[in-house]
Protein backbone atom coordinates (compact mmCIF):
# COMPACT_ATOMS: atom_id res chain seq x y z
CA UNK A 1 0.00 0.00 0.00
CA UNK A 2 1.29 3.36 -1.13
CA UNK A 3 0.51 5.52 1.95
CA UNK A 4 2.00 8.49 1.18
CA UNK A 5 2.62 10.75 -1.63
CA UNK A 6 5.90 10.78 -3.21
CA UNK A 7 7.91 12.51 -6.67
CA UNK A 8 10.47 10.98 -8.60
CA UNK A 9 12.39 12.04 -12.05
CA UNK A 10 11.08 11.09 -15.51
CA UNK A 11 14.08 10.04 -16.69
CA UNK A 12 17.33 8.03 -15.50
CA UNK A 13 20.25 9.75 -13.75
CA UNK A 14 22.53 10.71 -17.21
CA UNK A 15 26.04 10.38 -17.66
CA UNK A 16 25.69 14.25 -17.37
CA UNK A 17 24.11 14.46 -14.56
CA UNK A 18 26.74 12.34 -13.18
CA UNK A 19 29.78 13.71 -14.59
CA UNK A 20 28.60 16.58 -12.81
CA UNK A 21 28.56 15.10 -9.59
CA UNK A 22 32.16 13.70 -10.28
CA UNK A 23 33.59 17.09 -11.36
CA UNK A 24 32.43 18.85 -8.22
CA UNK A 25 33.91 15.57 -6.32
CA UNK A 26 30.56 14.59 -4.84
CA UNK A 27 31.10 10.94 -7.07
CA UNK A 28 34.52 9.29 -6.27
CA UNK A 29 33.43 6.91 -9.36
CA UNK A 30 33.48 8.02 -12.74
CA UNK A 31 32.04 4.71 -14.74
CA UNK A 32 33.47 3.89 -17.85
CA UNK A 33 30.53 3.88 -20.30
CA UNK A 34 32.48 0.85 -22.35
CA UNK A 35 31.45 2.46 -25.85
CA UNK A 36 28.17 2.75 -25.73
CA UNK A 37 28.27 6.63 -25.40
CA UNK A 38 27.48 9.47 -22.54
CA UNK A 39 25.77 12.78 -22.36
CA UNK A 40 22.15 12.22 -22.47
CA UNK A 41 22.25 8.19 -22.07
CA UNK A 42 21.77 7.09 -18.48
CA UNK A 43 24.61 6.20 -16.82
CA UNK A 44 25.77 2.77 -16.51
CA UNK A 45 28.31 0.37 -14.17
CA UNK A 46 28.22 2.23 -10.63
CA UNK A 47 27.19 0.37 -7.87
CA UNK A 48 24.56 0.73 -4.91
CA UNK A 49 27.14 2.53 -2.84
CA UNK A 50 27.71 4.95 -5.77
CA UNK A 51 23.83 5.50 -6.10
CA UNK A 52 24.13 6.47 -2.37
CA UNK A 53 26.77 9.19 -3.26
CA UNK A 54 25.31 10.57 -5.81
CA UNK A 55 22.10 11.08 -4.01
CA UNK A 56 24.02 12.92 -1.11
CA UNK A 57 25.96 15.30 -3.48
CA UNK A 58 22.26 15.86 -4.77
CA UNK A 59 20.22 16.60 -1.91
CA UNK A 60 22.99 18.75 -0.45
CA UNK A 61 23.08 20.80 -4.41
CA UNK A 62 19.16 20.86 -4.63
CA UNK A 63 18.46 21.41 -0.85
CA UNK A 64 15.80 18.63 -1.31
CA UNK A 65 16.29 14.85 0.13
CA UNK A 66 16.28 12.59 -2.74
CA UNK A 67 16.65 8.70 -2.13
CA UNK A 68 16.72 5.65 -3.84
CA UNK A 69 12.68 3.81 -4.82
CA UNK A 70 11.64 1.01 -2.60
CA UNK A 71 10.77 -2.13 -4.06
CA UNK A 72 6.77 -1.13 -4.07
CA UNK A 73 7.48 2.02 -5.35
CA UNK A 74 9.16 1.26 -8.20
CA UNK A 75 6.59 -1.51 -8.78
CA UNK A 76 3.44 1.13 -8.63
CA UNK A 77 5.62 3.41 -10.67
CA UNK A 78 6.59 0.89 -13.38
CA UNK A 79 2.93 -0.22 -13.96
CA UNK A 80 1.71 2.86 -13.85
CA UNK A 81 -2.05 2.37 -12.99
CA UNK A 82 -1.93 -0.71 -15.32
CA UNK A 83 -2.65 -4.62 -15.14
CA UNK A 84 -1.09 -6.20 -17.39
CA UNK A 85 2.63 -7.97 -17.38
CA UNK A 86 4.19 -4.84 -19.43
CA UNK A 87 2.52 -1.58 -18.66
CA UNK A 88 2.01 -0.93 -22.67
CA UNK A 89 0.54 -4.79 -22.72
CA UNK A 90 0.79 -8.24 -22.64
CA UNK A 91 3.13 -9.11 -24.74
CA UNK A 92 6.80 -7.87 -26.17
CA UNK A 93 5.02 -7.49 -29.96
CA UNK A 94 5.34 -3.42 -29.80
CA UNK A 95 8.11 -3.27 -26.75
CA UNK A 96 10.59 -1.31 -29.23
CA UNK A 97 7.90 1.56 -29.38
CA UNK A 98 8.28 1.72 -25.53
CA UNK A 99 11.73 0.19 -24.16
CA UNK A 100 15.23 -0.37 -24.84
CA UNK A 101 16.15 -3.99 -24.98
CA UNK A 102 17.28 -7.09 -26.61
CA UNK A 103 15.47 -6.33 -29.97
CA UNK A 104 17.09 -6.67 -33.96
CA UNK A 105 18.95 -3.83 -33.92
CA UNK A 106 21.40 -5.59 -31.20
CA UNK A 107 21.09 -9.21 -32.64
CA UNK A 108 23.76 -9.43 -34.96
CA UNK A 109 26.36 -8.27 -31.97
CA UNK A 110 25.51 -9.65 -28.73
CA UNK A 111 24.26 -13.18 -30.08
CA UNK A 112 23.92 -14.21 -26.03
CA UNK A 113 20.21 -12.06 -25.77
CA UNK A 114 17.53 -14.31 -25.13
CA UNK A 115 13.84 -13.65 -26.00
CA UNK A 116 15.11 -11.32 -28.78
CA UNK A 117 11.60 -9.51 -29.84
CA UNK A 118 11.03 -9.18 -33.69
CA UNK A 119 11.12 -5.51 -34.13
CA UNK A 120 13.70 -2.81 -34.30
CA UNK A 121 14.35 -0.02 -31.57
CA UNK A 122 17.26 1.68 -33.47
CA UNK A 123 19.64 1.53 -30.58
CA UNK A 124 22.58 -1.36 -30.48
CA UNK A 125 23.85 0.21 -27.00
CA UNK A 126 21.60 2.16 -24.21
CA UNK A 127 19.48 4.74 -25.60
CA UNK A 128 19.60 8.74 -24.99
CA UNK A 129 16.90 9.33 -22.09
CA UNK A 130 13.36 9.83 -23.10
CA UNK A 131 14.08 8.58 -26.83
CA UNK A 132 10.54 6.00 -26.50
CA UNK A 133 7.14 6.69 -25.37
CA UNK A 134 6.46 7.25 -21.32
CA UNK A 135 4.17 5.37 -19.13
CA UNK A 136 1.09 6.46 -18.26
CA UNK A 137 2.70 8.33 -15.20
CA UNK A 138 4.81 10.16 -17.70
CA UNK A 139 8.09 8.53 -16.72
CA UNK A 140 10.25 7.11 -19.45
CA UNK A 141 12.84 4.08 -19.73
CA UNK A 142 11.14 2.78 -16.72
CA UNK A 143 11.24 -0.80 -18.39
CA UNK A 144 13.89 -1.58 -20.02
CA UNK A 145 17.29 -0.03 -20.90
CA UNK A 146 18.94 -1.12 -17.50
CA UNK A 147 18.59 -2.47 -14.08
CA UNK A 148 17.85 0.21 -11.67
CA UNK A 149 19.37 -0.17 -8.06
CA UNK A 150 16.56 0.29 -4.97
CA UNK A 151 17.07 0.82 -1.57
CA UNK A 152 15.90 -2.54 0.52
CA UNK A 153 17.44 -5.27 1.15
CA UNK A 154 17.37 -8.65 -0.69
CA UNK A 155 14.90 -11.36 1.05
CA UNK A 156 13.69 -14.60 -1.22
CA UNK A 157 10.51 -14.43 0.36
CA UNK A 158 7.99 -11.14 1.75
CA UNK A 159 7.32 -13.10 4.88
CA UNK A 160 7.60 -9.94 7.34
CA UNK A 161 7.83 -7.64 5.02
CA UNK A 162 6.55 -3.83 5.37
CA UNK A 163 2.89 -3.49 4.97
CA UNK A 164 3.35 -0.01 3.78
CA UNK A 165 5.49 1.20 0.77
CA UNK A 166 8.51 1.35 2.94
CA UNK A 167 12.24 0.21 2.36
CA UNK A 168 12.45 -3.11 3.92
CA UNK A 169 16.33 -2.30 5.45
CA UNK A 170 16.79 -5.69 7.95
CA UNK A 171 19.27 -7.82 6.28
CA UNK A 172 17.39 -11.56 5.29
CA UNK A 173 19.89 -14.45 6.26
CA UNK A 174 20.43 -15.10 2.76
CA UNK A 175 21.93 -11.46 2.31
CA UNK A 176 23.67 -12.29 5.90
CA UNK A 177 25.35 -15.12 4.44
CA UNK A 178 26.21 -13.40 1.19
CA UNK A 179 27.75 -10.95 3.55
CA UNK A 180 30.46 -13.07 4.42
CA UNK A 181 31.26 -14.15 0.61
CA UNK A 182 31.22 -10.98 -0.87
CA UNK A 183 32.27 -9.10 2.49
CA UNK A 184 29.45 -6.86 1.99
CA UNK A 185 26.67 -5.64 4.05
CA UNK A 186 23.90 -6.64 2.04
CA UNK A 187 22.76 -7.95 -1.45
CA UNK A 188 20.01 -5.47 -3.15
CA UNK A 189 17.01 -6.10 -5.48
CA UNK A 190 17.25 -3.83 -8.49
CA UNK A 191 14.90 -3.68 -11.52
CA UNK A 192 14.47 -4.42 -14.31
CA UNK A 193 17.53 -4.74 -16.62
CA UNK A 194 21.06 -4.28 -16.90
CA UNK A 195 23.08 -3.60 -20.09
CA UNK A 196 24.58 -6.89 -20.51
CA UNK A 197 25.51 -9.81 -23.41
CA UNK A 198 22.74 -11.61 -21.87
CA UNK A 199 19.89 -8.61 -21.87
CA UNK A 200 16.36 -10.01 -20.98
CA UNK A 201 13.45 -7.70 -20.90
CA UNK A 202 11.70 -7.78 -17.96
CA UNK A 203 8.08 -6.88 -16.29
CA UNK A 204 7.31 -4.95 -13.81
CA UNK A 205 7.38 -7.47 -11.32
CA UNK A 206 10.40 -8.65 -12.68
CA UNK A 207 13.47 -8.32 -10.70
CA UNK A 208 16.71 -9.76 -9.79
CA UNK A 209 19.83 -9.03 -6.71
CA UNK A 210 23.45 -7.50 -6.82
CA UNK A 211 25.58 -7.34 -4.37
CA UNK A 212 26.25 -3.59 -3.67
CA UNK A 213 29.27 -3.74 -4.85
CA UNK A 214 28.43 -4.52 -8.33
CA UNK A 215 28.98 -2.39 -10.69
Amino acid sequence: TIRKPFVLGQKEVSFAEWDACVAEAGCTHSPDDRGAGRGARPVTNIDWNDAQQYLQWLSKKTGKNYRLLTEAEWEYAARGGTTTPFWYGSTLNASCAYANGPDQSGKGQFTGWKDIVDCRDGYVFTAPGGSFAPNPFGLYDITGTLYQWLEDCYHDSYQGAPTSAAAWRTPSAVSQKNVVLAAFPARRPVRPMRWRKELTVSGASTWSTRSRSSR
